[in-house]
């Protein structure tokens, strides 16, 4: 199976760029959560968590936590597999033990199916006040699809 990637350099106006802001930075602390969830776990029960174990956890999180409901499930999911994939490179001694990101560290998040990226870029970017009426929203495609943003300032 081929993956394809393609990466995108978006050009948000300021409001958009807050609302991708805040979106980069919920990503980077479901990364730490799931990173902290796996530390506790081997050093509490001596238990490793999988992928799948965390993934089930997520509709009650989001349930508790409604502000990550706008970031869409297969979005975190990406971010769970992000997590899962360092620890499966750590495992085979490629890489050292995943460590926690600071935001400035987090780089971006991923859109395993790329139907839906229009429709959650949308929902996050039209949280702005820029432009209230309009609807348009990026192409669809096919593929994995990166985004990456900067920090504000830089």
């Amino acid at each position: 199976m081929t993956t394809l990637r393609q990466t995108f350099r978006l050009y948000p106006n300021q409001s958009q760029q807050r609302q991708l802001f805040k979106a980069r930075r919920l990503h980077q602390y479901i990364y730490n959560a799931c990173l902290a969830g796996r530390k506790h776990a081997w050093e509490t029960e001596g238990k490793s968590l999988k992928y799948f174990d965390q993934q089930n956890k997520l509709p009650q999180f989001k349930k508790n936590n409604p502000e990550f409901a706008v970031l869409g499930s297969q979005a975190l999911q990406a971010t769970l597999k992000r997590v899962n994939l360092a620890f499966q490179a750590f495992f085979k001694g490629l890489r050292k033990r995943p460590k926690f990101k600071s935001l400035r560290n987090y780089s971006g998040w991923a859109y395993l199916d790329c139907t839906l990226v229009s429709k959650t870029l949308h929902k996050i970017c039209s949280k702005s006040k820029a432009n209230p009426g309009s609807t348009s929203s990026p192409n669809k495609i096919s593929g994995l699809l990166r985004i990456s943003t900067s920090l504000p300032g830089r």
